[in-house]
């Protein structure tokens, strides 16, 4: 289904090369739900980094993988709608708070003016820390959380639907995050 290109920087990137499958989804979902079994947190992260990629790419999403620059790691990136998205993908104990978000958007302004992110956390986001980063002015991230994902990988939305009815929404109301179940 994908085809694995090396660039002359030495960094892999996938493209898709097939038209979107249900088993290949299907797939995916599998992938996703053992992960919640893995007891290596490392590991989990990296695998939820691949499994991203491979989501991204099934729905025609130019994505890239994780990536390194100097100082920093970022965990992937995809093309949508002429624009480009840096990802940040946290799976920890507790939800991701206002210093992961400020720390994350600081990591995307600092690329560029028009860099976005989409934020990832797996257990979701305090409403503290989403109201504290809100009230800081406009925002270039989205955020999704587990649930999000598992809307997608059950095929419930599509990924880009998803992206779509996320984007609208922080247009409209300043808030990185709202679930998906609310805004389908």
């Amino acid at each position: 289904m994908y085809t694995r290109e090396k660039q002359e920087t030495n960094e892999a990137t996938y493209k898709p090369t097939a038209v979107f499958s249900l088993d290949k989804l299907g797939e995916l979902n599998k992938r996703f739900s053992f992960l919640f079994t893995s007891e290596d947190a490392q590991r989990r992260g990296y695998e939820l980094q691949t499994l991203l990629t491979d989501l991204f790419n099934l729905f025609g999403i130019t994505a890239k993988g994780a990536f390194r620059l100097v100082g920093e790691e970022i965990d992937g990136s995809f093309e949508f709608e002429a624009n480009t998205y840096l990802i940040e993908a946290k799976w920890r104990k507790v939800p991701s708070g206002f210093e992961d978000l400020a720390t994350f958007k600081v990591k995307a302004e600092g690329k560029s003016n028009w860099t976005r992110g989409l934020f990832i956390s797996i257990n979701g986001f305090t409403n503290e820390g989403l109201e504290a980063f809100e009230k800081r002015g406009a925002t270039n991230i989205l955020c999704m959380n587990g649930e999000d994902i598992s809307i997608i990988l059950e095929c419930r939305c599509t990924l880009k639907d998803a992206l779509k009815l996320k984007l609208r929404c922080a247009a409209e109301t300043g808030k990185s995050f709202v679930p998906l179940r609310d805004l389908i």
